[in-house]
């Protein structure tokens, strides 16, 4: 068996058969997945995979060549038989002692059974390791579509939620540039503020309005994007809410993962894997030259009712030893043991790139990782001043000690602090996914961790809750549409 990095324990199983469950009652709405949760995302990606199931059809093909593989070391018992209409004619001196003119139209028959067993078959035995070889490298590289699934399911899932929370920033944005402009035009009827503001929070509010419609057509795209991942549409999702805590990136260092990922990185067992296949592919090579002793044995009855020798009914039974040697085949076994040679230097090769490739996999996620891991504590402490900032210079504005134009400034560096806070926590989980399926130790149990991370938020989400002044689509229509 491969090396299981997706491992099934009896925590997994219980997770899977309750997704799986979810999954299936999603499937009986006609596509209408409803709320979408993590894990029943995970499941049906799982499903609808077509490198999965490319890699699971392998899987069985290795399985059945190695059975192949296997048969032939035991006895190969067979049936014949035969039927011919014949017609035979002599003439001529019959050994010296009588002419002989005859002829006659007949009908023969034989049938028997016979039996081979291999008792010296070196190239068998090397064939039978080759397949057990390839099952195992068969096995490993379905570990590795299944975590390529993981991976993709994640970005897919966790690209819906990062362009929800830009859209949520951006209604909050516009709710408050709408509110704002409201409240200077009404100024300006009194003759308490300048054209110069007014024109100011109108064009503040425009520039709103264009980054509320990309972030709105981002998010369909993302959710377009996911709906193809599970095969359905869905209407919400789990969110990183603020105040859930995040999982430690553990062990820290960086060269304790990369140790792990050498160690049980299922891409670079699958090379190892490579390997160990050419070199026994060397040796099935060389055997060809070494003899082959088969032990023989049949059973054959021939029933001829005519004949120029008169009809006969004859019994042959035989058991045997068949030794064979080659001694000269044109260079064909020389030129196959070249040929393995070759692929020994083409699997080290390959091997020797996918260590280099997987190490720096596992550097480019642990540096994303431990990035937003020490960004997350930055960008809560910027909302806090954005926030302090924004609510200072709404003072100043009141007074007239600020302008328009430092309040507009303030509320957007404020809503930016949020989204950024926001979008690095998901970065962060997202980093930690890459880096535990860089390493060969991405389980089920993890994907299940992050379902308990996910909530539902509240309906309407990621609508602020004060839209009275503003003209927006809801998540509803976007759902609809």
């Amino acid at each position: 068996m491969g090396q299981r990095t997706l491992a099934w324990s009896v925590k997994g199983l219980m997770l899977l058969g309750c997704w799986a469950g979810a999954s299936a009652a999603a499937l009986a709405q006609d596509g209408d997945l409803g709320d979408l949760r993590f894990g029943a995302a995970y499941v049906r990606a799982l499903g609808l995979s077509p490198d999965l199931n490319v890699a699971n059809s392998a899987v069985a093909v290795a399985r059945s060549a190695e059975s192949t593989a296997r048969a032939a070391e035991y006895p190969q018992l067979g049936l014949k038989g035969e039927y011919d209409w014949a017609h035979q004619s002599v003439e001529g001196d019959y050994y010296g002692v009588a002419d002989i003119d005859r002829s006659d139209t007949f009908n023969k028959y034989m049938y028997g059974i016979g039996l081979t067993q291999a008792l010296y078959r070196p190239d068998l035995f090397k064939t039978v390791d080759l397949a057990k070889l390839n099952v195992s490298a068969a096995e490993l590289a379905m570990d590795v579509a299944e975590t390529k699934v993981a991976v993709g399911l994640a970005k897919d899932y966790f690209l819906v939620i990062d362009a929800l929370e830009v859209l949520r920033g951006q209604y909050a944005e516009l709710s408050a540039t709408i509110e704002q402009q409201r409240q200077i035009e009404n100024r300006q009827a009194s003759g308490l503020v300048k054209e110069s503001d007014v024109a100011l929070v109108r064009a503040a509010r425009a520039m709103a309005e264009a980054d509320k419609i990309d972030a709105e057509d981002n998010v369909k795209s993302a959710r377009l994007k996911l709906g193809l991942t599970v095969g359905g549409d869905f209407k919400r999702i789990g969110v990183l809410q603020p105040q859930t805590p995040l999982p430690r990136m553990d062990p820290p260092d960086m060269q304790s993962w990369i140790r792990t990922a050498l160690d049980k990185q299922p891409a670079l067992a699958a090379a190892r894997a490579g390997v160990q296949a050419a070199r026994v592919g060397i040796e099935l090579s060389k055997s060809r030259r070494m003899p082959k002793v088969d032990l023989n044995a049949s059973h054959a009855y021939f029933d001829a009712d005519g004949g120029i020798s008169g009809a006969r009914r004859d019994l042959d039974q035989r058991v045997g030893v068949t030794v064979t040697v080659p001694i000269f085949t044109s260079g064909a076994i020389s030129a196959d043991i070249d040929r393995a040679n070759a692929q020994l230097a083409q699997s080290e090769a390959k091997l020797a790139s996918a260590e280099l490739q997987i190490k720096i996999e596992v550097q480019r996620a642990w540096s994303s990782a431990a990035s937003s891991y020490r960004q997350i504590d930055a960008r809560r402490r910027a909302v806090e001043a954005a926030t302090d900032s924004e609510n200072s210079t709404k003072v100043g504005l009141e007074v007239g000690t600020e302008t328009t134009a430092d309040w507009l400034s303030a509320v957007r560096r404020r809503y930016e602090a949020e989204r950024d806070y926001a979008r690095e926590r998901l970065a962060y989980l997202g980093s930690l996914i890459q880096l535990k399926a860089a390493a060969g130790v991405l389980q089920r149990e993890d994907m299940a961790r992050v379902e308990l991370l996910l909530k539902f938020p509240e309906a309407g989400w990621p609508t602020p809750p004060d839209t009275s002044s503003v003209t927006m689509p809801s998540l509803t229509e976007f759902e609809q549409n």
